[in-house]
């Protein structure tokens, strides 16, 4: 067994998450920042952010990564470390790229740069999660997604709060070359931490890529559909608080000031510590355990909003409610990473991961929209309080897939006699 966040390798996974986390917002909020200072239209803003759509459709081209071997580099380094090498090479000069455009005169040319940045970070999303996937033992896949969930909050707030700085002290150009300067942690990382290759991958046939076959072998896994209903309900709490707390504040009163000190810091660090206390709830309870604690904080943080609705300003009452959905919404986006790293199976781990994960992001679209529409239609107490019976099918997915995995005591002795 891994001794708990001393392996090197989860100093890897620490490190392939930051580079992970990066890249996000210099091409969502840092980069609006830099085209808003310029004289960029928000027309044209709203229009930029269409260059993120690599993002949502990256399992059309995961099967491609899971089976296609790259010259040279396969054969010297391996597939994982191959793909993530060339990766992090093209996402570096992706940024460099986007760094140097000038978006107040040559706009297009910018969209292209930032095409290219989403394009290469969701490839390198892709590869990092199959490669945490088949790095780490099973016993230890909790604390794996705990380690890179903090790396991805370090390498946002680099690229957030960092990038900003660097920007007022320097230039636009020097924050981006040198947050592209930052890609080579990563690159550190991979080189130096050698991957074992699964066995399977010699069933692929030489010179072609089967795109049919990582998504059979998911869709024959037992209880799919239950998988996927449990995906639906297990961050819906969740997906509503973060929608929805923002114009929920606005309306209590909360300043622009205490919803940055009190949101944006105080919160990105409970979240730190919620992702942090994830891998070591999964480890010591196991999966049905933690996944049932991580449903039953989703209710109480839904309970506190609705009790700040009750109560109305309180600013003592606003820090607390802010901390618990903080520190629960940490928790549980790391225990989802980690649940569903239990149902992707090598050699298509980075097809398997990238669908669940994908169908999640569709869910969190989906949910977002209807609680704005919800919002304007029902009290705040009663939207929050709605929000938390998502937790009842939620368990009944939950405790149907475990039971279906658990081995039986027939079983049991026919894989003893085996």
């Amino acid at each position: 067994m891994i001794s708990l966040y001393t392996d090197k390798r989860f100093a890897t996974i620490l490190f392939l998450g930051f580079v992970s986390g990066l890249p996000f917002l210099l091409t969502l909020s840092t980069l609006s920042f830099w085209l808003s200072e310029v004289g960029v239209s928000k027309t044209h803003i709203s229009f930029l952010m269409l260059a993120g759509i690599p993002y949502s459709v990256k399992p059309l081209w995961a099967p491609f990564l899971d089976q296609f071997k790259l010259p040279y580099l396969t054969r010297k380094f391996g597939r994982r470390r191959a793909w993530a090498l060339l990766a992090h090479m093209g996402l570096m000069a992706a940024l460099l790229f986007l760094g140097w455009t000038n978006p107040a005169e040559h706009l297009p040319l910018t969209f292209v740069a930032t095409f290219s940045v989403s394009l290469c970070a969701a490839t390198l999303d892709t590869v990092i999660d199959a490669y945490r996937i088949e790095l780490l033992p099973d016993e230890d896949r909790a604390i794996g997604a705990s380690v890179e969930a903090i790396g991805f909050r370090i390498g946002m707030l680099t690229s957030g709060a960092g990038a900003l700085y660097l920007a007022a002290a320097l230039s636009w150009q020097w924050a981006y070359t040198i947050m592209a300067g930052c890609m080579v942690l990563g690159v550190i990382a991979v080189w130096t931490t050698p991957l074992e290759e699964s066995k399977n991958v010699k069933e692929f046939h030489k010179g072609r890529v089967d795109f049919k076959a990582p998504f059979k072998s998911l869709l024959k896994q037992k209880d799919f559909f239950t998988l996927l209903g449990f995906i639906f309900c297990f961050k819906f709490a969740d997906i509503i608080l973060n929608a929805m707390s923002a114009p929920f504040f606005f309306e209590l009163g909360v300043s622009k000031v205490q919803f940055a000190d009190i949101s944006k810091v105080f919160g990105v660090v409970l979240m730190v510590l919620g992702a942090l206390s994830a891998g070591l709830l999964l480890k010591f309870l196991g999966d049905l355990e933690g996944v049932i604690f991580a449903f039953v904080l989703q209710m109480i943080s839904s309970f506190m909003f609705a009790l700040q609705a009750m109560i109305g300003y309180n600013l003592v009452a606003l820090i607390i409610t802010v901390g618990v959905e903080s520190f629960t919404s940490g928790l549980i986006s790391t225990v989802f990473i980690a649940y569903l790293s239990k149902f992707c199976r090598a050699p298509h781990t980075a097809t398997h991961f990238t669908m669940l994960y994908s169908f999640g992001s569709l869910c969190r679209v989906l949910t977002s929209s209807g609680s704005a529409y919800l919002a304007d239609h029902i009290s705040w107490t009663a939207l929050f309080l709605s929000s938390s019976l998502a937790v009842l099918p939620g368990l009944y997915f939950l405790l149907k897939i475990e039971r279906s995995h658990t081995p039986t005591s027939e079983s049991r002795e026919e894989q003893r006699a085996a």
